[in-house]
């Protein structure tokens, strides 16, 4: 369980975080912050961007360095790494399609939404309308917001 903002979250056994609406549990999108964005033992990896290899964005092996960190400001995707500075490659940290489905950054970045579904989210671009056919985890990277059993679970 997390509070933030004043609002109680918790990231249930099917991946989907909620939020305590006072009586009950409602799914919605992660909060603002920090994240692993996994599916299954792989994680969308940003680092690539950096050291200027296509694609700038792949599925790699979980490892939760730099280039795997992500941060979430409710509607855009921001990759840490390349934030940080000094990318051969990329124009910027922001996840954009790059227009055949191919996931890149730059210095604008796509507007995403996250869509609740059985074992996590569909990641939506809104500019493209694609929507990712397989769902993913978003993992806080603060240890103790992805405990389970804290508090009542939905």
């Amino acid at each position: 369980m997390d509070i933030n903002g004043g609002n109680m979250y918790t990231l249930n056994k099917a991946n989907i975080w909620y939020i305590w609406k006072g009586t009950s549990w409602a799914a919605t999108t992660p909060f603002n912050g920090t994240y692993v964005i996994s599916s299954g033992t792989n994680s969308v990896d940003g680092g690539f961007g950096y050291w200027n290899v296509t694609p700038y964005v792949q599925l790699y092996p979980t490892n939760r360095t730099t280039g795997q960190q992500w941060i979430w400001n409710g509607s855009k995707l921001s990759n840490v790494e390349v934030a940080a500075g000094g990318s051969r490659g990329a124009t910027g940290p922001f996840l954009a399609d790059s227009g055949n489905g191919t996931a890149t950054e730059n210095s604008t970045g796509d507007t995403f939404k996250l869509i609740p579904v059985s074992g996590g989210y569909n990641v939506q671009d809104l500019r493209t309308g694609i929507i990712s056919v397989t769902p993913v985890t978003f993992w806080c990277l603060e240890p103790h917001r992805n405990r389970f059993g804290l508090s009542p679970s939905p």
